[in-house]
């Protein structure tokens, strides 16, 4: 009985000492790690500090915040079941119909507006539209687009995405001046423009871009002209589109204004190209579905409006990530993160897939739409403060720099800045 105790005991005793043994591997390991981790911090401290001071402006057209968001836009989600839509859609007619200062819609006459899901959707209609077209007169999905040189490596994404087997979908590309960045008029062929389809009008750098002779030539040729208006200075500065434009295009969006859950405003000119796109357009989006995506997309919204912003230092966390599993340098500097492309767009607000896109908005979005559009006298202050900081900023830096930093900021391009007074969303410069 006493050996056979003590033979327990000492079984007892042989395990508890493997415990003790096990614990102290794993606390061994977890400390070496830990003193790791505590090196690798310390090395690059200096970054990560930076990335906690990070002061945030408006570099990505970010009109909106915290507060907004939480408390507005995602509290219309609620109210939004209970909400009719053609109401909805009435009442932002009217609010456009009064920033524009058009004239009262008669009953019997068409809306000058189309409201749609994304500025892409409309504009996916439109070629859509041509495709269909081309193929009715000639037997062939081919259209050829004239427009400038220089624009978002979206729009060809977009273009890219749209293309389905037997579409054919060229450009005739007009180059810009590589000194000021204005356009060349006289590389402008009336040859190859009345080979085209459609002229597809782009502003840049936050005021309107003069492409007079473009324009003339789509006119003289009977030509559909579309206008983009995302960088010309906002819907809410003094230019409201060139009135040689059949179709002109603005897009909302948290990095956009009007700042909202997204949009795609479509001002339908009364010309015999804007009445024939307009009942294209809304046949064609009628049949969409509604939008079933606004969370995912609120999330994606969430993401970058926290970057821009550097909301509950956002930036130092994804920043953190970015150091860790990208850039292994300990000299690592602030600045060096730009030079990371991300390559994956599952999480941008503009993506290129058309089934993301082809929605029409739910009710949801276009509560937030009116939101968004009545916030004039707010981008109004942000147009004004921001002349002012672009005047300090100029001061700052000595004159014989700026036409190599800023080439597009020639005296006419500032004299537009001054007297358009409006917001110059993706160049805050």
């Amino acid at each position: 009985m006493t050996v056979e105790m003590e033979t327990t005991i000492s079984g007892w005793d042989n395990y508890a000492v493997i415990q003790v043994v096990v614990l102290m591997g794993i606390l061994s390991t977890v400390s070496y790690g830990a003193c790791r981790v505590m090196d690798w911090l310390w090395k690059r401290r200096g970054v990560f500090s930076e990335l906690h001071q990070a002061l945030k402006f408006t570099p990505y057209g970010t009109y909106t915040n915290m507060f907004e968001y939480w408390f507005i836009h995602v509290p219309f989600a609620l109210k939004a079941p209970f909400c009719q839509r053609q109401v909805l859609e009435d009442q932002i007619q009217k609010q456009l119909t009064t920033l524009f200062q058009l004239p009262p819609p008669e009953s019997s006459s068409r809306p000058a507006f189309l409201l749609s899901h994304s500025c892409r959707t409309l504009f996916y209609c439109i070629i859509q539209t041509l495709l269909d077209q081309a193929q009715a007169k000639t037997g062939r999905r081919r259209i050829r687009i004239a427009t400038v040189a220089v624009h978002f490596g979206s729009f060809y994404k977009l273009i890219k995405s749209m293309n389905q087997a037997g579409d054919e979908i060229e450009f005739y590309e007009i180059d810009l001046d590589p000194v000021d960045w204005t356009v060349k008029h006289d590389q402008i062929q009336e040859a190859q423009i009345a080979q085209c389809h459609v002229i597809f009008h782009q502003n840049l750098f936050g005021v309107p871009l003069q492409q007079d002779k473009l324009l003339d030539l789509g006119r003289k040729l009977n030509l559909l002209i579309v206008e983009d208006c995302v960088q010309s200075g906002s819907m809410y500065g003094k230019y409201k589109g060139d009135p040689r434009s059949d179709v002109v295009m603005w897009s909302g969006g948290f990095d956009k204004t009007p700042s909202c859950l997204g949009a795609g405003i479509g001002h339908y000119r009364p010309t015999p190209y804007g009445d024939a796109m307009f009942d294209s357009c809304q046949s064609m989006m009628s049949s969409f579905a509604l939008d079933q995506h606004r969370m995912s997309t609120m999330f994606n919204q969430l993401l970058h409006l926290g970057i821009a912003k550097n909301s509950f230092s956002v930036v130092l966390y994804l920043g953190g990530l970015v150091v860790a599993y990208l850039l292994k340098r300990e000299d690592l500097q602030l600045h060096d993160m730009a030079f990371c492309v991300r390559t994956n767009k599952s999480v941008t607000p503009f993506q290129s897939a058309k089934d993301k896109f082809c929605h029409q908005p739910s009710n949801w979005q276009l509560l937030s739409m009116i939101y968004g559009i009545g916030k004039q006298r707010h981008y109004e202050h942000i147009a004004r403060e921001e002349v002012e900081k672009r005047v300090l900023l100029l001061q700052k830096v000595p004159s014989q720099y700026h036409a190599t930093i800023w080439p597009w900021l020639t005296p006419e391009n500032l004299d537009l800045h001054q007297s358009n007074l409006g917001v110059s969303e993706f160049t805050w410069i």
